[in-house]
């Protein structure tokens, strides 16, 4: 007598016994088992201790470190976008502060003033426009004069009216010789030019 849903019949296995009897093993696919409740009335617990694994020690170590890393991180990125925020909200409800300058002119007399000296590296020197400048005449002593290249000099024609010529002693004159051409009258305009 067979029972079950449907044989497997690959998977057929034969048994000869005597007397002509033979003994059939199939495999049967079950699809859809039915599962009937049992009623446990004593179940007996059996205290047993449990043993570690070997390796457990240091997997949990790893696990821990892992885990703490990763909070770590997520709680400082929070905490960062956090402070970003609150600074930015906060720099928008600052207002400008207004500076009003009030100008107090007070006439102070100096009777001695006292000037230090005081060294300058690098001075810093920025363009100004002067309007009426005041030149005084400054006696300068051990004044050091250097030659500098002038590239494009322009020349202009200034008319003096009353020069005042000094005297000066030349002590030392040196002579040079100078190769003077000589131009006929009659080739000089009226103003002293060659007439080419």
């Amino acid at each position: 007598m067979q029972t079950g849903n449907k044989p497997a019949d690959s998977n057929v296995k034969e048994t000869q016994v005597v007397s002509g009897i033979k003994v059939i093993e199939c495999e049967y696919n079950v699809k859809k088992p039915k599962f009937e409740e049992v009623i446990i009335e004593r179940p007996i617990f059996v205290e047993k201790k449990i043993e570690v694994p070997v390796g457990t020690e240091e997997f949990c170590k790893k696990a821990g470190e892992t885990i703490a890393e990763t909070a770590m991180d997520y709680i400082l990125k929070h905490l960062d976008k956090k402070l970003e925020q609150s600074i930015s909200k906060r720099i928008k409800e600052i207002e400008v502060p207004k500076i009003i300058e009030k100008v107090i002119e007070k006439k102070v007399e100096i009777e001695r003033p006292v000037y230090k000296d005081v060294n300058v590296t690098v001075p810093k020197y920025v363009d100004k426009e002067v309007v009426n400048p005041v030149f005084k005449n400054v006696e300068v002593i051990n004044a050091v004069l250097k030659d500098v290249e002038v590239e494009r000099p322009i020349f202009k024609e200034r008319v003096v009216i009353q020069p005042k010529f000094e005297e000066v002693i030349i002590t030392k004159p040196k002579y040079v010789d100078k190769e003077i051409t000589v131009i006929h009258p009659k080739y000089i305009d009226m103003k002293g030019n060659p007439d080419v």
